[in-house]
């Protein structure tokens, strides 16, 4: 547990040097939210009322995610791309299945039918919103798709470094994170809007890239 809680401190620090370096966060609501974002890169997502507990004081990150880690024609070869598919109504993003779960679950709207419109024209609005109020940052990885590309490095030992799923609570999710709503157990075990990477055990290497990263930023 200690070793993990000083890489969290660590992982921390350099998301504070990469605000001072970017300038942000950001958030999708904003007009220039895309306004010179790298070609590629890994975005971190953080949520209102998410604050950490463990590691050090200010917002805990609740979603990590890069795009095309597989080379494939159309396949979201842009952050600015991935990041719009988060953005949209009806974009077509995990990342807007899971809150979409977790608000029907809430009750904010009615499970929807498979092409029920009338439905969909309320759920997506109220989708967007919630997305569009959260913070983010990004790092700036230009490399090409590839399973071992730095952007999967660092998407997947953050993920695995933040993950509460099956190990001690650090940075606990709020009790009225939206998140405890989820249908999906491993939303709710790990405190982040993410089914992937988890279960797994971060390299505690991936640092040590990451920080040569956030001085490049």
């Amino acid at each position: 547990m200690a070793d993990r809680l000083d890489d969290l401190k660590r992982f921390y620090n350099l998301l504070h040097r990469l605000a001072e370096r970017t300038r942000g966060p950001r958030r999708l609501a904003d007009a220039d939210w895309d306004k010179d974002l790298p070609v590629r890169g890994v975005y971190f997502f953080f949520e209102e009322g998410e604050m950490r507990s463990d590691s050090g004081s200010g917002p805990r990150v609740v979603r990590v995610g890069t795009h095309a880690i597989h080379d494939r024609p159309g396949k979201g070869t842009r952050l600015q791309g991935r990041l719009s598919n988060h953005r949209k109504d009806y974009g077509k993003s995990a990342f807007r299945r899971r809150v979409d779960e977790a608000l029907c679950q809430k009750g904010v709207f009615a499970p929807r039918a498979v092409g029920a419109i009338d439905d969909s024209a309320i759920a997506e609005p109220l989708i967007s919103k919630h997305i569009h109020r959260m913070p983010f940052l990004w790092l700036g990885i230009d490399d090409p798709p590839s399973r071992d590309s730095k952007r999967r490095l660092i998407e997947r030992n953050a993920t695995a470094l933040l993950s509460n799923h099956q190990r001690d609570l650090l940075d606990e999710p709020s009790k009225g994170w939206l998140g405890r709503y989820s249908p999906k157990g491993k939303v709710c075990s790990s405190g982040l809007w993410s089914i992937h990477y988890i279960s797994s055990h971060h390299c505690p290497s991936f640092l040590d890239e990451m920080e040569a990263l956030v001085e490049r930023a």
